[in-house]
Formats: structure tokens, C-alpha cells, sequence
């Protein structure tokens, strides 16, 4: 059975429980800043229900698909596409499709397509695209790398001779591959936390991250000059690497502050609900 079947044909049930009570469609709902909502309580209302695990695996397997917040008292979920996905609509009806797709795969902890990002006490659960975990001597040269990222992202916060930011996330990168417990104590950070939980769920920075980092690179690199003043060769590596850095983050999709899944408008603006099956009833 297709865990999202396009419609209802002959009995007033519950797509997921045979012989329970009729349950309304899943409506599906394009918003802002490249969002998709579904509210559909029955579904996300328990995250260790079979076809919920499923659902999150199938989104996954849309490219498209950075990362997803579920509000299990709300019996909702908000899907984050890409910043620089175009055509939302084209990547709504082909997520879908997966939903009416049979299983055909079983997957295993080491190439789980999400890991959990955030969980709160009020019911909140982000689970964000993870790359497949590595094994054997791949573990431990991934976790080489990752190391080696993350004492170059601790120089450029203490030095402007390296930028931060793109360490940063190649660091976590590795982790997720090599040892996901180590990219949690990286989320959890107060360093380095709020911009890999960006990252992971958008894909993105938000404004008033971009402003902290625009500020401080400006005290650094003018501190630099001032101080330091480099010459002869110094010069113009100092200048390349301060215009890498500032390209950098120029260049990284932008969302805006408030960015929660209660923060995200419930005006709908593209209602999608499935209005053929109570005409079959």
C-alpha cells in the first residue's frame, strides 16, 4: 500500500489504519521563503509511527529537500526546500509522487537519508539531510579532515588569516560521515552552534548572522592593517584572503530571522486538499 495514495476510493478510512475512523485528506500548502506545510495530525502526531519514518525517508529522497520541522502537538510538518530551488511547485508534486511510491528499499542507520537537528520540549523536532556515514579506513580519514577543519575554523577566529565560516561547515560534513556525535557537540556549541543549525536547516545564514560576521571581519582585517601593516608579499595574500572571506558570505542564500515553524505565515497560498474522493463516497 502506497503510504500517501492519491485519493480515497471505496471506504471512508484512514489511509494508514485499516478500520479506523475516516481521517480529512493531508493538506499541503506552499508558503514563503521556499516552505511547504502539511498539517496532518494522524501522521505526525507520533514520531515513532511506522509510515512517519517513512515519510521522512521518502522527502529525503528529494533532492530538494534540506530539512524538516515537525510539530507533533500541532500534527504538522514544514518542508524546507533549497534556497535556490526555482520551481517549488514542480518539486511539491514530484515529493508527492514518492508518498504514493511502495517501499522498495530498507534502509539502515548507516545510510539513514536525516539526522535529528533539534528536538524541544514543546513537541518541535527538526530533522535535517544527512550524507551516508562512512566505515573502515574512510571513517578514519574523514574524521582526519574534520578535525584538521575544525582547527583551521579555531585559527580564523583567533587570526584573520583564515576565513571561519566555510570551515566550519565542511568540518560538520565530515563529521555527519565519520562521528555524528561529534557534529552535535558542534550544533550544541556556542561558537560555532547557530550557524551549522542554519546551514543544516536552510541551507543559508540568516541576516543578523551576516551582519555579526560582516562587523567583525571589518574590526579584524582593519586592525590588521592598522596594526600589522603587512607589506611586500603580505600585502596582497592578506587582501585575497579578506576578499575570499567577504565573497563568501556574500555569496550564501540569506533567510530571514524569524525562520521557526511558528514563525513561518499560515496563509496559504497554494492550497493543495483532495476534493475527488468525497465525490467518490
Amino acid at each position: 500500500m502506497a503510504l500517501w495514495p492519491p485519493r480515497f476510493t471505496s471506504t471512508r478510512r484512514d489511509p494508514f489504519l485499516t478500520g479506523v475512523e475516516f481521517m480529512p485528506y493531508p493538506q499541503i500548502a506552499m508558503q514563503q521563503n521556499r516552505t511547504i506545510r502539511i498539517d496532518y495530525p494522524r501522521l505526525f502526531s507520533d514520531l515513532e509511527y511506522g509510515p512517519f519514518r517513512e515519510f521522512l525517508i521518502r522527502g529525503f529522497e528529494v533532492q530538494e529537500v534540506v530539512s524538516m520541522e515537525v510539530d507533533r502537538l500541532a500534527g504538522s510538518a514544514v518542508v524546507h526546500l533549497h534556497p535556490r530551488c526555482a520551481a517549488v511547485l514542480e518539486v511539491l508534486m514530484r515529493l508527492a509522487g514518492k508518498y504514493e511510491e511502495t517501499p522498495t528499499q530498507v534502509f539502515t542507520s548507516s545510510c539513514c537519508p536525516y539526522f535529528v537537528l533539534q528536538q524541544e520540549a514543546d513537541g518541535r523536532t527538526i530533522y535535517s539531510r544527512a550524507p551516508e556515514t562512512v566505515s573502515g579506513i574512510r571513517r578514519l580519514l574523514y574524521g582526519g579532515l574534520g578535525l584538521m577543519c575544525f582547527g583551521l575554523s579555531i585559527v580564523g577566529v583567533m587570526t584573520p588569516l583564515l576565513p571561519t565560516t566555510p570551515f566550519v561547515i565542511l568540518c560538520s560534513y565530515f563529521a555527519l560521515r565519520s562521528s555524528p556525535e561529534l557534529n552535535s557537540r558542534l550544533l550544541r556549541s556556542n561558537l560555532f552552534g547557530r550557524i551549522l543549525t542554519d546551514w543544516h536547516l536552510h541551507r543559508a545564514m540568516r541576516i543578523s548572522t551576516k551582519k555579526r560576521l560582516f562587523i567583525f571581519m571589518v574590526i579584524v582585517y582593519s586592525a590588521t592593517f592598522a596594526l600589522a601593516r603587512p607589506s611586500g608579499p603580505a600585502l596582497p595574500l592578506t587582501l585575497a584572503i579578506a576578499l575570499l572571506s567577504v565573497g563568501f558570505v556574500l555569496r550564501m542564500p540569506t533567510v530571514e530571522d524569524e525562520s521557526r515553524l511558528t514563525g513561518i505565515t499560515h496563509q496559504q497560498n497554494f492550497l493543495i486538499t483532495d476534493t475527488t474522493h468525497e465525490e467518490q463516497l
